[in-house]
C-alpha cells in the first residue's frame, strides 16, 4: 500500500557491483524491519536508473491499493508500507542508461536478498 509520507522508514540502496562475470545489482536490504514500515528503493549515490525489485508470486511483503499482491517494484514508486509479517526474496535488477538490463542470475547471486519483517 502507498504511504502518506513521502519519506520512507527504510531506504534500500541498489548498488552497482562487478564480479569476473559481469555487472549486476545489489541491495543493501536492512537485516530486519517492521510492520508498518515504509520503504523505497533507489540507486545508490544518487543515480538515476531504475531500480526494479521482483517477489515471487504469493511472497511479497507489499499490496496495492486495491489490495492485491504487490511482486514487482519500482524505484520510481512512493514509499510502500510493508503489510505482512515473515520472510521474503526478491532479485533485483537496474536498468542501466543505454538501456540494458542488469540483475539477478546465478552468476550474480548477491543480485537479491531477503525481506524479514517482524
Amino acid at each position: 500500500m502507498l504511504a502518506k509520507s513521502t519519506k520512507a522508514d527504510h531506504e534500500i540502496l541498489v548498488n552497482l557491483e562487478t564480479n569476473t562475470h559481469g555487472e549486476f545489482a545489489a541491495p543493501e536490504i536492512p537485516s530486519s524491519m517492521l510492520l508498518g514500515e515504509t520503504v523505497h528503493y533507489s540507486m545508490s549515490g544518487g543515480g538515476k536508473n531504475l531500480v526494479t525489485i521482483v517477489f515471487n508470486p504469493g511472497s511479497s511483503p507489499f499490496v496495492d491499493n486495491d489490495g492485491k499482491e504487490k511482486t514487482e517494484v519500482f524505484s520510481t514508486d512512493p514509499p510502500l508500507e510493508l503489510m505482512k509479517r515473515g520472510t521474503f526474496a526478491c532479485i533485483c535488477s537496474i536498468t542501466l542508461p543505454n538501456g540494458a538490463l542488469t540483475g539477478w542470475d546465478p552468476r550474480f547471486p548477491k543480485a537479491g536478498g531477503n525481506h524479514i519483517v517482524r
